[in-house]
């Protein structure tokens, strides 16, 4: 039951970077994962509308799948980190939050200095996939979907090591399975408590080109069916490996994902004239197990505001797929910081009345 709990909560890490990242700093922070703006201190997400001839079966679909859906509560810290988080909650307006049922994060600060001067700032823009932003050492203390018992503790660390240009050249991923509140672990740690290896690999004019992943001896040794990244569910003994092009004015044009050397997942960018936002994203994802993934079609396009959210996902059905594929449509209200408060999804093909309405209270520090 330990490696399950494992297994759900490193299915949100390693897809949320992928999908919804932002990077504005060297490490990998909770606010870049959902594209917050400014300081916030509290999240709460709701639906507050659906159409009311929406079956039960589908509502609840289209509540898990789509392009904006949430957490019902998070607490950030003050460099954005998420620190509390409730999965849903009743009554997401007034509900008091339960200390009982939360879900609560630690972390472990003394490698942020470290990287901060070792890392070389490129800058990626949302929604392109950034291979080069650190994470933070982190205990998570998980209950699932808000149960009053005791949380499991997940412990993770990352160590990062660079080439001769103080680039990135590898990152270890380590699950611990005994109590550390320091670098110590490091000195006791062995190659069986490794979950994951990337090595990365640069051109000449410094550019991430390659990066290939290994599953570790805990991957391998544990009952996890696969691993999970790109929204993709994968064989632990797969050969992975993800390739970055560049366009001529050094942006990253292009991230492809291999399996076996079979390409699962490909994203093209493209850029506003005057470069500073992302309008469009051509996606290929190669339905594995379509379990896994909230899109229907294994080949969409995707449009963006200059505020990096989500505007119209187009599909492109090849005649193969499970479900009814519907093209989604999106409106917003917006705060003073830029951030959406309020959403129109129209997830049933047109734009004549909205599938579903969600809101979001947000509180900021400043």
């Amino acid at each position: 039951m330990k490696y399950k709990s494992y297994y759900y909560l490193l299915l949100v890490l390693l897809m949320a970077p992928s999908l919804r990242a932002q990077y504005t700093t060297p490490y990998w922070t909770t606010l870049q994962e959902d594209n917050l703006k400014d300081q916030v201190k509290t999240i709460r997400f709701f639906f507050t509308h659906h159409k009311e001839d929406l079956e039960f079966k589908t509502l609840r679909r289209y509540k898990v799948k789509n392009d904006i859906v949430d957490k019902g509560y998070v607490e950030f810290d003050t460099i954005g980190m998420e620190v509390v988080s409730l999965m849903f909650l009743k009554d997401s307006i007034n509900e008091p939050i339960n200390p009982k049922i939360i879900n609560y994060y630690k972390y472990y600060s003394n490698n942020i200095k470290e990287q901060a001067l070792k890392e070389k700032k490129s800058k990626v823009l949302w929604p392109a996939f950034n291979a080069l932003s650190l994470r933070l050492d982190v205990d998570v203390y998980s209950r699932g979907t808000g149960v009053e018992i005791e949380p499991n503790r997940q412990s993770i660390r990352y160590v990062y090591n660079y080439n001769d240009n103080n680039q990135i050249s590898e990152e270890v991923e380590y699950q611990l399975f005994e109590d550390y509140d320091d670098d110590s672990w490091l000195e006791n740690s062995t190659d069986y408590q490794i979950w994951s290896r990337i090595l990365f690999y640069y051109n000449t004019q410094g550019q991430l080109i390659k990066q290939t992943i290994d599953a570790g001896e805990t991957m391998k040794d544990s009952n996890y069916l696969s691993y999970n990244v790109h929204n993709l569910s994968l064989s632990f003994r797969a050969e992975m490996y993800r390739t970055f092009q560049y366009d001529d004015k050094g942006r990253l044009k292009e991230v492809s994902f291999f399996v076996n050397d079979t390409l699962v997942f490909n994203e093209k960018y493209s850029y506003d004239e005057s470069g500073n936002f992302i309008t469009k994203v051509d996606r290929y994802l190669k339905h594995i197990i379509k379990y896994y993934t909230q899109w229907p079609a294994e080949k969409m396009t995707a449009s963006y505001n200059s505020k990096g959210d989500i505007t119209e996902l187009i599909f492109y059905p090849d005649g193969n797929e499970e479900q009814q594929v519907n093209n989604r449509y999106y409106e917003y209200e917006y705060d003073d910081h830029e951030n959406w408060i309020k959403c129109k999804l129209y997830l049933e093909g047109n734009k004549n009345e909205p599938t579903l309405v969600a809101e979001r209270i947000i509180e900021y520090y400043n």
